[in-house]
C-alpha cells in the first residue's frame, strides 16, 4: 500500500510532458513509434505499418507502440483530447506459411491482434483499455475499418499499443496496419466495438501481464 501511495505522489508531482498523437499514417515511416516485439516483428513500408508474427509462439510476438517504449516508462507519452471519442484504424490480416515450431493442440487459437491503450496517470490499470477486433485467420485477406470507444481516457496521457499474438495454430501471420486516427465522431461503414464480455475474456491474460510489469 505504502508503494502504491508512494507510485501516485511521484506521478502527480512529475510536470506534464504529453504532445499528440503523430503519424497515423506512417507517412514518415516509424517515426513517433516503437517496436517491443518479442519473436515477431515491426516493418514500416509505403505509408503502411505491418506486425509479423515470427519462430515459435508469443503472446507479445509482434508490438507496435506509441507512447511509450515498451517498459511502461511513457517515454512520448500523448495527451488524448476531451472531445475524443473514437479511436479508428484499418487493418488487413494475412495468414502465411506454416511455422513448425509450433505444435498444434486442441486448445490452440488462432493467431490474432489485440489493441490496448494505456494510462499513464493511472497506475492502478482502472482506466487501461483493451480491444480485441477479432482480427484473425477468420478475416484472411479481407481488409477491415475499426472503430472503437475510448471516451473513457479523455483529457488523459496514454500510450497506445498494437499487439500481434502468435498462438500454437502452426502458421505466422502478419497485419498491416494504416489510417491509425483518433476522433470526435464514428464514421460510417465502421466495424461496431466488440460486446464487453468477448473483452473480457479475450484481454484477461494480457491483463495480467501488463499488469505484474506496471506494479514492479
Amino acid at each position: 500500500m505504502k508503494r502504491l501511495l508512494l507510485g501516485l505522489i511521484l506521478l502527480s508531482a512529475l510536470p506534464v510532458n504529453a504532445a499528440s498523437f503523430v503519424n497515423g499514417d506512417f507517412a514518415s515511416g516509424g517515426s513517433s513509434w516503437n517496436n517491443a516485439s518479442d519473436t515477431g516483428s515491426v516493418s514500416f513500408s509505403g505509408g503502411e505499418a505491418v506486425l509479423q508474427t515470427g519462430t515459435g509462439t508469443s503472446i507479445y510476438s509482434a508490438v507496435m507502440v506509441q507512447g511509450d517504449d515498451g517498459s511502461f516508462n511513457f517515454n512520448n507519452r500523448f495527451l488524448l483530447g476531451n472531445d475524443i471519442e473514437f479511436l479508428h484504424f484499418d487493418a488487413l490480416f494475412n495468414r502465411l506459411g506454416t511455422d513448425s515450431s509450433e505444435a498444434v493442440t486442441a486448445g490452440s487459437f488462432a493467431d490474432a491482434l489485440f489493441v490496448s491503450l494505456y494510462d499513464y496517470q493511472d497506475i492502478t490499470f482502472a482506466h487501461d483499455l483493451l480491444f480485441d477486433p477479432q482480427i484473425n485467420s477468420t478475416v484472411d485477406g479481407l481488409l477491415i475499418s475499426y472503430a472503437f470507444n475510448v471516451s473513457s481516457l479523455q483529457g488523459r496521457e496514454i500510450a497506445l499499443s498494437f499487439e500481434l499474438l502468435d498462438d500454437n495454430d502452426g502458421y505466422n501471420s502478419k497485419v498491416t496496419l494504416d489510417n491509425v486516427r483518433f476522433a470526435p465522431v464514428l464514421p460510417t461503414g465502421t466495424v461496431p466495438t466488440p460486446s464487453v464480455l468477448v473483452l473480457l475474456f479475450a484481454g484477461l491474460p494480457m491483463i495480467q501481464r501488463y499488469s505484474k510489469q506496471r506494479a514492479v
